[in-house]
């Protein structure tokens, strides 16, 4: 096991802009401003940071798609990084002929980390490009193996939960990020699509915690899709999400299960 520290950061809202002569050079500086402000949040509360993919490399945790081959699917996903600006992941999720279902694909943390201290925070939160909301299959998912066992097959289990969109402001200004946020409260015990019988989502439970990642099977959707990564973070405050409504492909339906 990969043994991190993952640090905590407090988020606070844009600074105020000092006084400056109104001439058309500081008006120019003033909209530069603005626009850096864009990516500020405007709240001030900590976040358990897991990996934030707008810093240089060596500095984000490394990941690795799965998709629905392993299944006997022919989905198909992959990902490059943008140096200091985002991961851009993208793919084309296929409908599974022998099911008659979309299948999946899947981006999540490669090696085994550890994640401890994820049962003091209250869910988790993906920070996407705006410009993205639109190109996503929605809904997605988030995805948490701690290593736990299921009851009813024998088999390691997935704790999914459904993410909902919450919008960020800075000020007044609406930010250029978004965030796909669920609580530990709405993760369920799965395995291969199915709902199994599983631990509880304790704090304790939390805290082995190995992987995370991000899944499009909520969606139960077919078709191309991208979506832009900047971070990965536990929130503390799950009341801070204000739910926005999904403008994405939301295909409706149900998706493949094995």
């Amino acid at each position: 096991i990969t043994v991190r520290t993952h640090h905590f950061i407090r988020l606070h809202a844009a600074p105020a802009m000092r006084r400056m002569p109104h001439s058309k050079a500081t008006m120019i500086s003033h909209l530069f401003l603005l626009a850096s402000l864009t990516t500020t949040l405007a709240f001030a509360e900590e976040m358990m940071m897991i990996s934030d993919f707008s810093l240089s490399e060596g500095e984000y945790l490394d990941m690795e798609t799965v998709d629905d081959p392993v299944m006997g699917g022919t989905s198909s996903s992959t990902f490059e990084i943008l140096e200091g600006e985002y991961l851009e992941w993208n793919g084309t999720v296929e409908i599974v002929d022998f099911l008659n279902s979309p299948g999946f694909c899947i981006l999540q943390t490669k090696d085994n980390e550890d994640f401890t201290g994820l049962g003091e925070q209250s869910g988790i939160s993906f920070f996407v490009e705006k410009s993205t909301v639109d190109t996503m299959l929605q809904p997605m998912s988030a995805q948490l193996t701690t290593g736990a066992i299921s009851s009813t097959n024998g088999e390691i289990i997935a704790y999914e939960g459904e993410l909902r969109m919450c919008e960020l402001h800075a000020g007044v200004i609406v930010t250029e990020m978004v965030e796909l946020f669920v609580p530990w409260g709405e993760f369920k015990p799965t395995f291969r699509g199915f709902v199994v019988d599983g631990p509880p989502l304790t704090p304790e439970e939390l805290n082995k915690t190995y992987r995370i990642g991000v899944s499009t099977y909520s969606s139960h959707s077919a078709g191309d899709f991208i979506v832009k990564l900047i971070k990965i973070a536990a929130r503390a405050d799950s009341e801070v999400c204000s739910p926005i409504a999904a403008t994405g492909n939301d295909g409706g339906g149900s998706g493949a299960t094995w």
